[in-house]
């Protein structure tokens, strides 16, 4: 798919995280990823707009089909 195709990018990740700074906290078992600023990463790497969300709430929203658009 071209990237003049893709929207944004959404990443789900056990929490805590802060939405607003794009920042995976303390993810429990994934202790690498301890303070990672994922959306400036993932941003960055591919110049796509991105979101963080946990990763419960972004299956509930999957499961609809109508995420909410926001970056």
């Amino acid at each position: 798919m071209p990237r003049s195709e893709v929207a944004g990018i959404g990443i789900g990740s056990p929490g805590p995280l802060s939405h607003k700074q794009g920042l995976i906290i303390n993810p429990g078992n994934l202790t690498s990823l301890k303070n990672t600023p994922i959306r400036k990463i993932v941003t960055d790497r591919t110049g796509i707009r991105c979101t963080l969300e946990n990763d419960a709430n972004a299956a509930a929203w999957a499961s609809t089909g109508r995420a909410p658009a926001r970056a």
